[in-house]
């Protein structure tokens, strides 16, 4: 049976995401110089932006090198960022390896409208909350996601917002609520009383 997010929980995200400043600078870090780039024609501009989100979102490309020239051979990919294609992440994510959490997050920061993240927490959420598996392929997450959203009569509420509450949910569901301890700032908010009030209210 599906678990049917609403906009309290998607509130009560908001809240725990304003008490996590580690997060919010990696986020305004990011946003800052995607912002002030957003081609990507030129390979030193590609690579800082590259690691900016492998060291700060985690996504460990071994190669960022090696990432940030596939991405400026990548042929009409500044079009498909801004029409908000996911076709985008796919082509990204093909290289030695299926870097999808990457590729979702490097397109989210150029269209955050457009591109939800992918990762193990968000991916894990939409399982749990839709009472379904699915191959973690872009396209079945977004498919997955958007049905989601859809049912849970929050198609105005912006990727960005459902991103935060996903990612915080599934943490709580994967690891939180079984004393594991992955990301530290998260771990020290659940563990206070008003964090806790706050992760249970993620609950739909």
């Amino acid at each position: 049976m599906m678990k049917l997010p609403t906009i309290r929980n998607i509130e009560a995200a908001e809240k725990i995401f304003y008490r996590l400043t580690g997060w919010q600078l990696a986020n305004d870090a990011i946003s800052s110089y995607f912002d002030k780039h957003p081609a990507n024609i030129e390979a030193s501009i590609v690579a800082v932006k590259v690691v900016l989100i492998s060291s700060l979102y985690y996504t460990r490309i071994f190669e960022p090198l090696k990432m940030a020239v596939h991405i400026t051979e990548l042929k009409g990919l500044d079009s498909e960022l801004r029409s908000g294609d996911i076709k985008a992440v796919e082509r990204i994510a093909h290289l030695d390896r299926y870097e999808v959490s990457f590729a979702s997050k490097y397109a989210h920061f150029h269209n955050s409208d457009a591109f939800p993240i992918l990762d193990s927490f968000a991916s894990g959420a939409v399982a749990i909350l839709l009472s379904k598996n699915f191959d973690s392929t872009y396209h079945n997450f977004y498919k997955n996601i958007s049905l989601l959203r859809q049912e849970s009569g929050l198609s105005s509420t912006d990727w960005r917002s459902f991103d935060k509450y996903l990612w915080l949910y599934g943490q709580k569901k994967k690891n939180l609520d079984n004393g594991i301890s992955v990301n530290k700032e998260v771990t020290e908010l659940y563990e206070t009383t008003k964090g806790k009030i706050l992760f249970d209210a993620l609950e739909p």
